[in-house]
């Protein structure tokens, strides 16, 4: 049995007229009808009714086609991603989590000299184009869960609120829902991957934020935060570029941990155990390098 008999079954079946098959396939009608029979042979079944010159799915052909149907679809993928996975030069890098990978670009490209191609999705989307193949790599929180695709966790999130200097809740080291449910907050747009994460987290503990105002991004935050608004974060923005608390002094804004969120997110680097030589070479720099400096200057960053 070969691809190519498939094809003749799947035509065949569609049309249920061997004359109409036959010319979209550009072969003989008795060339068809023989590998049609030869299939039969092989299965050991009829798949066909014939009445006259017409010919019907019987019920093992409408259970073949069933199946049939379905590699049919996973071999296009399959040719489609090896096509892509040989001829791409680049790297498509895929992220939902850009507020711990802001030096990766540069270092990346920097020191291996590999173009990357930096693409902004979410989770569902990553999770199917890793196995499409339109993606190679990809960090993502939370963590896919899908036996397909390989993950490293490179990050166990802690949820934190900001606090800016002029909010009563400043001085105060360590909160509680009880301190904020009542609090004006900034949020991220509803349909946010971390929004809904917090808001689903929080509602399970019977707490829904008073969202007062939203932005799309997180760069936007500490500009609009010195309104004297509250807001949930994991780690702070742009951490890897900061080694001390030199952020907080430059903004006037204090991190406090809730009581109650104990809960930790985790951020999982993605990718396709059969990768090319390029996105093979991005994994492992990612491994070596960049997770031991983005930990290092989160814990500094909280310790000093």
């Amino acid at each position: 049995m070969d691809f190519h008999q498939l094809e003749c079954f799947r035509l065949v079946a569609k049309y249920e007229n061997i004359t109409k098959a036959a010319n979209e396939l550009y072969i003989s009608q008795p060339s068809l009808s023989m590998t049609i029979k030869r299939l039969e042979a092989e299965i050991g079944a009829e798949l066909f009714e014939r009445r006259g010159k017409r010919i019907y799915l019987n019920e093992s052909g409408k259970l073949f086609l069933y199946h049939i149907e379905n590699i049919d679809a996973e071999l296009k993928i399959a040719l489609s991603a090896v096509k892509k996975n040989k001829d791409r030069k680049y790297v498509n890098f895929a992220i939902n989590a850009s507020n711990i990978i802001k030096n990766i670009t540069s270092d990346f490209i920097g020191q291996m000299n590999i173009p990357l191609k930096i693409i902004y999705a979410d989770s569902k989307t990553i999770e199917q184009e890793l196995i499409s193949g339109d993606i190679d790599v990809a960090v993502c929180a939370p963590k896919i869960e899908n036996e397909q695709i390989q993950s490293t966790v490179i990050l166990l999130e802690n949820i934190y609120v900001m606090v800016p200097y002029k909010h009563h809740l400043f001085e105060k080291k360590t909160l509680c829902l009880e301190d904020i449910k009542n609090e004006p907050f900034l949020g991220l747009n509803k349909d946010h991957e971390f929004r809904m994460y917090v808001d689903n987290l929080l509602l399970e503990k019977g707490v829904v934020l008073n969202y007062m105002s939203e932005c799309e991004r997180l760069a936007s935050v500490t500009a609009l935060i010195s309104c004297n608004y509250l807001f949930i974060s994991s780690y702070p923005p742009n951490v890897a570029y900061y080694s001390n608390k030199k952020m907080n002094d430059k903004v006037n804004i204090s991190y406090k941990s809730v009581a109650e969120l104990t809960e930790k997110r985790p951020i999982a680097l993605h990718y396709m155990e059969d990768m090319n030589h390029n996105t093979s070479e991005f994994v492992h720099f990612f491994k070596n390098n960049y997770y031991a400096g983005i930990k290092s200057a989160i814990d500094t960053f909280f310790d000093d």
